[in-house]
């Protein structure tokens, strides 16, 4: 379906919506669309007009005459009608017509029997109803007449207009890769229906809302819990909570907190359609799971990562060739939070005693540090140059800030044209890129290689950049330096000596043997007991490798040896080898003696995962307690109930038995967020239905948190 049908379909939609009966009957729809066809051709009488006495005598007349020249067009007319009638009739004659009805009614109850919901509810699915309203125009004479597609093959795409969500990203997963254009109609489609859902789910809350507002922990209205006690619940309820999670679908407390909602929640889908849709689409997925992003006029997460959030929408939005519906609506979720982040709201205000609020100035120059061509760097870049000059008190510029000018840059960026009145600059200070080979970086390394330990101040390996410092590791393990890698290398248990060092890599050097772009970004570190934790980002033409570094306290850029590899684009995947289990134990075993959470703060969400599933199966509880996510939005038992209830571990398999790889989708997002990682277990221990386990973690500014009860 190419984007002209698609509006002509969705035209239709709209003209058809309101005239479809509340339950199928094809019968009753047929003959409503017949009556206004009717309707519209001979159309109707305006009694409103006066005529004079000469022009009715004309009027009758004219009748008269017509009456005799009517009388003999009837007569060919009707035959004519009598012939095209029979022809029609003998080529789709009445029986085929009940089975093509009966198969497209068996159809429908599959998809409300899928869904679990009543007669009542499904028939008010927006897509339900236009795929009703093809379906009757399809089957209408006058379509069979005049159209040129077999009936067959146009029901067959009309019966596509009822797959659900799920069966959407299914029947993708046996197909071929969408270009971007299909993509964006496949997304626009699969977006549309999943609102459609939202919205008669909402309908089914608001329903039981008494009931439904009964599920709290510590006074406070708890999702988790809602899921827990879903016995207890009225069967329209038990249905859609047990049905909504395949459609992407889960019942979550409103930012409110005084009711609960449908919200929209699809990790399992997008990992289904990584490398099956372009990744513009993709991205636009991933934004719309996340909304909303204000509510009631206010930023519903904190200034800071609603920043990181609005320059990852903008990112998406600047991406995008092909726009459709979707698209749309990202922009409008881009509008609205870069107004409260700018402007504030009636509750909230942007100042505070005349000069702007600290959290607003980090949120703003933010933005000013995005290296690529950015609308809300090209709006905000003279108001916070203007501001910052006058000590962020409220000025003129910051009064006469005009929304609209925004929004003229967002279409500047559209068209190519923003990138032509942004001022030429390189990348911002703050992110370092080292295309490698480097001649003049070749020389430096040597340089460092020939002088081992060297007391000579040039060649301290404080001088060393954290790209130089995994450069001159790599070199080290090729040309065998073992003092080097023993020097560049982070201190921890069984990593003591070269050997365990060379033991632990094996013959894999520390970064490929082909052209590749070095990159660290300064605004990702973070600070704790005087040393600078960081990431060094490798890219190849297919693969993206991450380099965890640390600054010591004596200055020095030291290589943690957990590396992570990645298919650029597309998800992190790790095999879980005795390399990958040896750091997990590691790990444990030194967090777990005093629970010092700068150990863990920079680990990556399956190393924390890893650490909870070791202590799980060694009876740990105390360390299990100690990852969960300790928030007053989340469900968290008390340490006794915890401790005394959910911790035990009998009968529970070694998971490094029992899973052979983990992988996830890698978020782009900064700043608090869920995940969801998937342990894909051993073909021996797979099942028909179930073939890897979702871990559930939420990242914080203090590293990854495990969710209470992450595989459930």
């Amino acid at each position: 379906m190419d984007d002209k049908e698609f509006e002509q379909r969705m035209n239709l939609l709209k003209k058809s919506y309101n005239r479809v009966p509340s339950k199928f009957k094809a019968d009753e729809v047929l003959s409503k669309i017949e009556d206004e066809s009717q309707q519209q051709q001979y159309g109707t009488v305006d009694k409103s007009v006066n005529t004079s006495k000469w022009q009715k005598n004309s009027v009758w007349a004219v009748s008269l005459a017509s009456i005799f020249l009517i009388g003999i067009l009837s007569a060919s007319f009707m035959n004519d009608h009598d012939e095209e009638k029979n022809s029609t009739a003998a080529e789709y004659d009445q029986k085929e017509m009940e089975e093509l009805k009966k198969d497209y009614q068996s159809e429908r109850e599959k998809r409300q029997k899928m869904l679990g919901l009543t007669n009542e509810q499904f028939d008010h699915l927006g897509f339900v109803k236009f795929a009703d309203s093809e379906f009757a125009r399809i089957t209408h004479p006058d379509t069979i007449k005049k159209s040129t597609l077999p009936l067959k093959i146009a029901y067959g795409e009309t019966i596509k207009y009822l797959l659900l969500p799920s069966e959407m990203v299914t029947s993708l997963k046996n197909n071929s890769p969408l270009n971007e254009e299909m993509s964006t109609g496949f997304v626009d489609e699969l977006s549309s229906k999943m609102d459609d859902l939202k919205m008669v789910y909402d309908l089914v809350i608001t329903k039981n809302k008494e009931i439904l507002n009964t599920a709290k922990m510590n006074g406070k209205l708890d999702a988790d819990y809602l899921y827990s006690r879903r016995k207890d619940l009225p069967e329209p309820v038990q249905l859609m909570i047990s049905n909504a999670s395949q459609e992407g679908i889960r019942i979550e407390v409103a930012p409110n907190q005084k009711e609960f909602i449908a919200d929209i929640e699809m990790n399992d889908m997008i990992f289904g359609l990584d490398g099956k849709i372009a990744q513009s689409a993709l991205n636009s997925l991933y934004i719309k799971q996340m909304a909303p992003f204000t509510y009631g006029g206010e930023l519903v997460y904190d200034t800071q990562e609603s920043a990181y959030i609005l320059e990852s929408i903008e990112y998406s939005l600047m991406s995008v060739r092909q726009r459709g519906e979707l698209y749309s609506v990202i922009k409008s979720y881009y509008e609205d939070l870069a107004y409260t982040l700018i402007f504030g709201s009636s509750n909230t205000a942007v100042f505070s005693n005349g000069k702007i609020k600290e959290e607003y100035q980090t949120a703003w120059n933010y933005f000013l540090l995005i290296p690529s061509v950015s609308p809300m760097k090209y709006y905000l870049k003279p108001v916070v140059d203007s501001l910052s000059a006058n000590n962020w008190e409220v000025n003129e510029t910051y009064k006469l800030l005009d929304f609209n000018d925004l929004k003229d840059a967002v279409r500047l960026a559209e068209t190519g044209e923003l990138a032509k009145l942004m001022p030429t600059e390189e990348l911002a200070d703050s992110v370092k890129v080292v295309e490698w080979p480097n001649s003049e970086l070749h020389q430096k390394i040597h340089g460092y290689l020939k002088n081992p330990g060297s007391k000579n101040p040039d060649y301290a390996l404080s001088n060393l950049t954290p790209i130089e410092s995994v450069l001159l590791f790599s070199y080290a393990q090729q040309s065998d330096f073992p003092e080097v890698l023993l020097d560049l290398t982070l201190p921890f248990q069984g990593m003591e000596s070269v050997a365990d060092i060379q033991a632990f890599l094996g013959n894999e050097n520390i970064l490929p043997e082909e052209v590749i772009t070095l990159m660290y970004d300064e605004r990702m570190s973070t600070s704790q007991n005087e040393e600078l934790f960081g990431m060094i980002e490798v890219q190849t033409k297919e693969t993206v490798k991450t380099i965890p570094v640390v600054k010591n306290r004596e200055g020095v850029w030291q290589i943690d040896l957990g590396i992570s590899v990645t298919t650029l684009g597309e998800h992190y995947y790790e095999p879980i080898t005795l390399k990958y289990t040896k750091r997990v134990q590691r790990i444990y075993e030194e967090f777990k003696e005093a629970y010092d959470f700068d150990i863990i703060r920079s680990e990556s969400p399956d190393i924390i995962a890893g650490i909870y599933l070791e202590a799980l199966y060694s009876g740990d509880a105390e360390t299990q307690y100690a990852l969960l996510l300790d928030d007053v939005n989340y469900l968290r038992p008390t340490r006794e109930e915890f401790i005394g209830e959910y911790s035990r571990s009998a009968d529970v398999m070694d998971w490094k038995t029992l899973f052979e790889s983990v992988e996830y989708q890698l978020e782009e997002v900064q700043g608090d967020h869920d995940q969801v990682i998937y342990f894909n277990l051993k073909t021996e221990y797979q099942t028909k239905d179930e073939i890897q386990k979702g871990f559930q973690l939420r990242k914080t500014s203090e590293g990854w948190r495990v969710h209470f009860m992450p595989m459930q």
